[in-house]
């Protein structure tokens, strides 16, 4: 058998020790760097949940200074702008549905001519109000050919 003292003499001991007391060095370099990276993902979705409430915060402010309502980019109630377009341009009575709900206010409105309902899309974009979808169809009856526009403002 071998003794100690001949292991210790021994040249490629110290050799062995290096690699050895290096392999452990590592061990605790990656141990420490995935404790770190950890944290930092603990942070990340910290920060993700923190902007969330922050959208959230900022939709309830702008719904608590309209009262509720959607607001156009001018500041103005949309749905009354919507209304007071309506009436300006002659068309109250040609309003099919006026609702507002979660995703904006919805204007259904029959028997439009091509003239008014370009005077309606201006009056909408002078107002300040963005047109978010639009479905416009062409319908012949009687008077000739109308159309049947439904928009979802903003």
């Amino acid at each position: 058998m071998i003794s100690v003292s001949e292991l210790r003499d021994a040249p490629d001991t110290r050799r062995l020790l290096y690699i050895f007391g290096a392999a452990f060095v590592m061990w605790l370099i990656v141990i420490a760097l995935a404790i770190q990276l950890t944290g930092s993902a603990g942070d990340i979705s910290r920060s993700v949940i923190d902007g969330g409430q922050i959208i959230r915060s900022g939709a309830a402010y702008r719904a608590a200074l309209s009262g509720g309502a959607v607001v156009s980019e001018s500041g103005e109630n949309t749905l009354g702008s919507a209304t007071s377009i309506t009436d300006a341009l002659g068309l109250r009575d040609r309003v099919r549905q006026l609702q507002s709900n979660s995703a904006g206010v919805s204007i259904q409105i029959d028997g439009l001519y091509g003239s008014e309902a370009n005077s309606l899309i201006d009056e909408f974009e002078k107002k300040g109000v963005r047109i978010k979808t639009a479905e416009i169809k062409s319908l012949v009856n009687k008077d000739g050919t109308t159309l049947s526009a439904t928009f979802l403002l903003e």
